[in-house]
């Protein structure tokens, strides 16, 4: 599921008015209450305890789901990240048998199975594991199902009667089950083989029929009760379970509901109509009654049964603990709760909670029904406590909050249990703390309009307009963004983007924009009315085309004809069902009604036909089908037999069902940037939700797309400065290919729309800007932060959010959880984890949008700094952080805006959140890690790995102290890479290695990963081992080209050699060491070329201290090249193989990794890199390590500076001719990576006609190397420190060498004598090659030198100013870094 996808929430009314509510469940700690309504939305309330000790029911979410009545309801707990709550979600069953788990604190669907069961089920047991479900109701079956997947592990039958009622209790996994009959049975269930054992199964003498709750005693397990409507029958299992050892029968006049015990011997019971009695089984002759002030003088031998604070009923402990009698148990009514709520008619049922806190405070609430508007009351009260822990925990605050009345009270006498006179001695009535309509909760105040104004219809058109219908029949056409500016109920008809139509006498029912039959088509309005009549409107003109008076009641739904669905006789039209039973069916060429059916007995629930046929069949919800003859338009036939029925429909291949108050959005367009729907709580009432679903994700790429398009910023006002973006995923490159909404394409055709709605024409472009700006507005929380405020408001164009317009979540199947308005906007982040990802993840991917104006960048940086840093330390300690799951889903996503939101977010939360929450996220992850099978890799898992390894490549403090915990993550991530999961998560498997890599090289073999890397990288040759028809010609001119197209602004390529003199260096090189190859090849100088591993390995270190002289902090860069600058390095050089090709973004993440891994280690990556130019037998990963090679000299020459002459010995050793065909098949890549070299490093220096290359070290030596044999050809020493520039003299004869921390220059002559060339050539070994010394050495002045008076030279200076220039044979140019130069003779 995407909650990028936001369900924006307009709150047009109250939505309690007239709703009637089913069920009520609370949680243990007595925090939310859930309360299911008739039309099966589910509204969750929080209870806040407020400073009188009482309470405040605030709703705070409305689910929407079910598209019927909720019949059963429980709590369970979820394996959730950041949770520690013992019910932590709800599993709802409706009356259609659809199950949904809710998350129990934002709302949003987890998990859904439609139409599950056959039967509605009215029973929920969690059992004892958490992991299963037991479910029964109207059936004789029992299913099992999983808490996990609510998927139905077992179907148990066990009696051919229905169940009626089910408990179970957890702590014997006893199943106690009534059947409609009245028999009663008792099963133990097995959690492992997921079934009944029988235990006891008994026929009552005195039966229970239809039983509707079986409660059982926690006090005591041997007691419980069965209720039914009329009766309560309490059974003891120690004595005959056949015969009831109580009989209570209902209050005259009403009903049993529920009941629950509140200790061994004491039990509440509420009728239907909030009626709540509390009985005690005994005599009343075991009972007392005391005040509050003489409850002190109470030892614990008693205990308080039951209390209001002011007066106590109490008993004998010992009372408890005596035996009942197998028979006829007194009982004794003890208290009663008093309400002024009274239900007018005996349907107006109500759901009572009675929950216990750990304090023996025991909370009542009722939800009532009056008529058809529910109502809460809420009653508290201490019952089964110690009058010792009563005094000292409850008496001060009870005094204090009591009324000093105790009239009912009678002296202490020297027996607490002396028998009382009445049965007024022992009663207590408890009074309600409050009592409320759930009308009077809502938040939002709205204004006692005249019913004729109220909104009863609303649609949309072109993504840019809604159109709304009124109670008075009028209907309103405006802008979109309307709605976020102002009450839509109260608009003027003189406002100027509101155009108004006037043709309906009554209440508009419903509203509906067909599509657009072609291009040059009408773009029409269908609207019907109570007054009976159906009009269609032209949008572009607001005129009456077309008005239809055959109905005697309104319209309820317009459906339009799909085309692969019309047949010969439906083309073009628009079906329309009345309420009065009749179809009418409209052409949207004629615009008239062709057909028109009535005379239907029953209301009618689906249209069905076939394509090649001329019957249309029209079934009623009594199954009854009606078939017309379209030709003749006459009824042909009427069938009612069922079978038969359902027969004609299903051999029809086209159906179209009726349902206009349909709460089925799984249907919705999740790729449509904009969905416009009303929320019906009540049919044909007014409309009190109104949802604005839009697509956040394909809104950023369409502005970004339409930025590119007009080359405009999005500005606030249309005269503010304009400036492109770049840089942003596009319709092309993440969504879709072409712009599809209409008001997008008509913005970039830059029309002006001149019909209703927008009467002046105004920009397209500019209703959208605003729309957006108004989208904005509403993702921000409002006044927690003055200053902030200031800045949007007068500075960005923003305006504050309406308190009605709250941002929802969009959970699986596009269920929704809409989110009711606050006090305080800052509540909205003390929600959950997800609800914070989810939110903050949009605001900061909207952000980019606004920073695009000039002017407006310190002003963002302010709103980022306050969401993505300071939010936390401003909400306080009830703060949600973002949840780091939801974070690392857009971790890579397609949009570059939402995924550096969701990185921002990240790094901000990991240095926010505590040590002991970081520990309890990673102890969650950990156990879904896999790191061995591949087979078992599952989403979870790699979401795991992702979260572990993002929070890992942090160089987390805590991770990296867990040795075993950061190997588990590592192999994961190499488990991802090296097998074919999705390509998302093996290209960020290998960003996070390579971001991590200091973390990961302790437990991974770092040779191996770069190996695998660089295979990922795609950097090989077009050519294989077996081409021989590639031209060096044109390779040269590629890679030219590829040069020069890498080359940009921010590179430290050498400028002051010219393109000929470039092309000229690539040619000799080329040219020469492909003609002199077959001579080479059979040189007996070449048989001793060196392929020992170990060399590749010696003086790495050396090499690495010697070089921190010249690695300034500021040189080094080690953070990784960006995403767009990587595209452009390599795309052009990078040659694609068939076996090794994979997708670019694989391509472009593979090589900022290994850019990382070198910066983190560079000997490693060095000596991985050299060893396999020198000992691979693979052309392939030869060519892929000199691509790699020239990957790093264009961009990341500081990093391989050090290590230079060690990388050149290994380039050179890839043209050894004594391996069969690899100096053939190298010399190209040789080429281009020596040519890179060259150009861009000054101690390094080629010889065309000598065909040789010289490296100055940074141990002060200069390695000449002989390109024909591919050998290390002379040593020339005497530099005692880094060598910063060579160069040949044009006749190669001389070599000139420059010593920068020396401010030495020295001429060189390398003519070696007879001797010192045999064993040069017979060994390329240090200690057999003969060093040269100078002939001539000259001192440099400072202004040569260049250094400062902090005596610092950078080394990206020495790289690009350094250089030697000859002018002739004899005469050589030093060119310093100042620019300055020095003539040198020799």
């Amino acid at each position: 599921m995407s909650q990028l996808n936001t369900p924006f929430t307009y709150w047009n009314a109250n939505p309690f008015h007239k709703l009637k509510a089913v069920e009520a469940l609370c949680t243990k700690n007595f925090d939310n209450l859930i309360v299911t309504f008739k039309n099966g939305v589910i509204w969750i309330f929080k209870i806040i305890n407020k400073s009188n000790g009482k309470k405040e029911f605030m709703p705070t979410l409305c689910l929407l789901g079910h598209e019927t009545t909720v019949t059963a309801l429980t709590l369970v707990k979820l394996n959730v990240e950041l949770s520690n709550d013992d019910e932590n979600a709800i599993i709802s069953i409706s009356e259609d048998g659809t199950v949904i788990t809710w998350d129990l604190n934002d709302g949003h669907c987890i998990l859904k199975q439609k139409q599950l069961f056959n039967e509605i089920i009215t029973s929920i047991q969690v059992t004892k594991s958490r992991k299963y479900l037991i479910c029964s109701g109207y059936s004789c079956d029992i299913y099992i199902l999983s808490v996990d997947t609510l998927e139905i592990k077992q179907i148990i039958n066990i009696n051919n009667d229905w169940i009626s009622a089910m408990k179970l209790r957890n702590e014997t996994s006893e199943l106690y089950l009534t059947y409609e009959s009245g028999e009663m049975s008792i099963f133990k269930f097995d959690e492992i083989e997921l079934n009944l054992i029988n235990e006891e199964t008994k026929s009552n003498n005195q039966t229970i029929p239809k039983a509707i709750q079986i409660c059982i005693n926690e006090y005591n397990n041997d007691i419980f009760f069965v209720l039914s409507r009329d009766i309560c029958l309490m059974y003891s299992k120690k004595l005959n379970i056949e015969l009831p050892i109580l009989k209570i029968v209902s209050p005259q006049g009403h009903i049993w509901k529920k009941g629950k015990f509140l200790s061994s011997k004491t039990f509440i019971l509420w009728t239907t109509d909030s009626k709540i009695f509390v009985y005690y089984i005994g005599q009343k002759s075991e009972l007392s009654k005391v005040n509050e002030n003489q409850i002190s003088e109470v030892d614990d031998s008693n205990v308080i049964l039951f209390s209001n604070s002011e007066s106590h009923i109490i008993t004998k402990k010992s009372n408890l603990e005596l035996e009942l009698m197998e028979t006829n148990n007194p009982y004794t009514l003890i208290g009663e709760f008093s309400t002024s709520i009274n239900p007018h008619n005996p349907f107006d049922e109500a759901d009572v909670q009675c929950m216990k806190s750990n304090n023996s405070t025991i909370h009542i609430i009722s939800v009532q029904n009056i008529n058809n508007s529910a109502s809460i009351s809420y009653w508290s009260f201490y019952s089964y406590i110690d009058p010792s822990k009563y005094v000292t925990y409850h008496r001060k605050k009870s005094i204090d909050t009591s009324n000093s009345n105790n009239t009912d009270s009678f002296p202490i006498q020297a027996e607490i249990n002396t028998p009382t006179s009445s049965i007024e001695d022992v009663f207590l009535t408890i009074n309600p703390f409050c009592e409320t309509q759930l009308e009077e909760l809502w938040n939002v105040k709205f204004d006692n309009y005249p019913k004729k104004s109220l909104v009863t219809a609303v649609t949309s058109f072109s993504s840019l307009f809604i159109i709304f219908g009124y109670e008075s029949g009028m209907i309103k056409v405006m802008p979109l963004y309307y709605p976020f500016l102002y009450d839509i109920n109260s608009l003027s008809e003189s406002e100027n983007e509101v155009f108004t139509l006037n043709g309906h006498s009554s209440r508009v029912v419903s509203l509906f924009v067909p599509k657009k039959i072609n291009s040059n088509g009408k773009l029409l309005l269908f609207s019907s009315s109570t007054d009976a009549s159906t009009i269609i409107w032209d949008l572009e003109t607001g005129k009456q085309l077309y008005k239809y008076n055959e109905y005697t009641r309104a319209v309820a739904q317009f459906v339009q004809v799909p085309k692969e669905k019309e047949g010969d006789l439906l083309q073009n039209c628009v079906i329309a069902f009345s309420d009065d039973n009749s179809i009418s069916i409209f052409n949207l060429e004629k615009l008239e009604c062709i057909y028109h059916f009535t005379g239907h007995n029953s209301e009618v629930s689906r249209l069905s036909w076939k394509l090649d046929g001329d019957y249309i069949c029209v079934q009623c919800i009594d199954k009854s089908v009606s078939v017309w003859h379209l030709k003749s338009n006459h009824l042909d036939r009427i069938i009612t037999d069922p079978y038969y029925s359902e027969q004609i429909i299903d051999n029809c291949d086209v159906t179209i069902k009726f349902n206009p108050f349909n709460t089925d959005y799984s249907k919705l367009n999740n790729k449509q940037i904009l969905s416009i729907f009303p929320v019906y709580f009540i049919p044909y009432g007014q409309i009190p939700v109104i949802v604005f679903y839009i697509n956040i994700k394909q809104l950023i790429n369409e502005i970004n797309y339409f930025h590119r398009m007009s080359n405009s910023a999005y500005s606030s006002t249309p005269g503010s400065p304009k400036k492109i973006r770049s840089g942003r995923s596009s319709p092309e490159n993440g969504s879709n290919k072409t712009s599809k909404q209409l008001g997008i394409s008509l913005m970039l055709k830059s029309s002006h729309f001149k019909g209703i709605g927008n009467p002046n024409g105004k920009s397209l472009s500019n209703l959208y800007r605003r729309f957006t700006q108004l989208l904005f507005s509403s993702l921000l929380t409002w006044e927690i932060d003055t200053e902030l405020d200031n800045i949007c408001v007068k500075k960005i164009g923003l305006k504050p959010n309406r308190k009605n317009i709250t941002i929802g979540i969009k959970g699986v199947e596009n269920q929704f959880s809409l989110l009711a308005p606050f006090s305080s906007d800052d509540q909205v982040w003390k929600i959950s984890p997800l609800y914070t990802a989810s939110r903050l993840i949009k605001i900061l991917s909207f952000v980019p949008i606004f920073s695009a104006e000039k002017g407006n960048e310190d002003d963002v940086v302010s709103i980022i700094t306050h969401y993505g840093i300071m939010l936390s330390s401003i909400v306080g300690p009830d703060y949600n952080y973002p949840s780091f799951s939801h974070l690392t889903k857009y971790w890579l996503d397609s949009t570059n805006d939402i995924q550096q939101a969701a990185r921002c977010l990240y790094r901000s939360t990991l240095s926010k959140i505590t040590e002991k929450e970081l520990n309890r996220i990673l102890n969650y992850w950990e156990p879904y890690l896999i790191i061995d099978d591949p087979k078992s890799l599952t989403k979870i898992s790699l979401r795991a790995a992702m979260l572990l390894g993002i929070i890992g490549a942090d160089e987390n403090e805590l991770l990296k102290s867990n040795y075993n915990f950061c190997s588990k993550i590592s192999k994961a991530l190499l488990l991802i890479i090296e097998n074919k999961t999705s390509l998302q998560h093996r290209i960020a498997a290998v960003e996070l290695i390579g971001k991590g890599f200091l973390v990961w090289e302790p437990h991974i073999n770092g040779s191996a990963v770069i190996r695998l890397i660089m295979s990922l990288a795609n950097l090989g040759s077009n050519s294989t081992n077996n081409s021989t028809n590639t031209s060096p010609t044109n390779s040269i001119i590629s890679s030219k080209a590829s040069i020069n197209n890498n080359t940009n602004s921010t590179s430290n390529i050498n400028t002051t050699s010219t393109p000929s003199v470039s092309q000229s260096l690539k040619g000799q090189l080329n040219r020469q060491l492909t003609q002199k190859a077959n001579l080479s090849s059979n040189s007996t100088s070449a048989t001793m070329a060196s392929n020992n591993s170990s060399a590749i390995k010696n003086g790495t270190s050396s090499m690495e201290n010697r070089s921190t002289s010249f690695r300034n902090k500021n040189d080094i860069h080690t953070n990784s090249t960006t995403a767009d600058n990587l595209s452009q390095s390599n795309s052009a050089r990078a040659r694609t193989n068939s076996n090794h090709s994979v997708s670019s973004a694989m391509n472009l993440t593979a090589r900022q990794a290994l850019i990382q891994i070198a910066t983190y280690n560079t000997p490693l990556f060095i000596t991985t890199l050299t060893f396999d130019l020198v000992h691979s037998k693979n052309i392939y990963e030869r060519q892929s390590g000199l691509q790699l090679l020239s990957l790093f000299i264009n961009k990341k020459p500081l990093i391989i500076y050090p290590y230079l002459s060690k990388i050149v010995e290994a380039v050179v050793k890839s043209l050894d001719p004594n391996v069969p065909n690899m100096r053939e098949n190298m010399i190209q890549s040789v080429t281009l990576s020596l040519h890179d070299l060259v150009k861009k490093f000054p101690n390094i220096a080629f010889h065309g006609n000598s065909q040789r290359i010289a490296i100055g070290s940074i141990e002060g030596l200069i390695l000449i190397y002989d390109l024909k044999t591919g050998t290390r050809w002379q040593i020339l020493e005497g530099h005692q420190k880094p060598v910063t520039a060579v160069s040949f003299s044009p006749d190669g004869k001389l070599i000139a060498s420059y010593s920068l921390e020396e401010a030495l220059v020295r001429i060189w002559q390398p003519s070696p004598s007879f001797l010192g060339m045999l064993v040069g050539t017979f060994n390329s070994s240090d200690n057999n090659n003969a060093p040269m010394k100078s002939i001539r050495s000259y001192s440099v002045g400072t202004e040569i030198k260049g250094e400062n008076s902090e005596n610092t030279v950078s080394l990206n200076a020495i790289i690009e100013n350094v250089r030697f220039e000859w002018t002739s044979e004899n005469k050589v140019k030093l060119i310093g870094l100042r620019g300055s130069a020095m003539n040198v003779s020799v």
